[in-house]
């Protein structure tokens, strides 16, 4: 079987945790984590 490595793979987020954020991002779509991402910068700028 051959092991996959996501592109956000780091120290703090790999392993199952990297593949459930991958799997939730897939579930929700490009278009609406883009949308939910400028609404959270909107509010927290910083």
């Amino acid at each position: 079987m051959k092991s996959h490595t996501l592109p956000f793979e780091n120290r703090w987020t790999n392993g199952e945790h990297a593949w459930r954020w991958h799997c939730e991002l897939e579930r929700l779509g490009v278009a609406n984590v883009r949308a939910m991402f400028c609404e959270h910068e909107t509010h927290h700028g910083e």
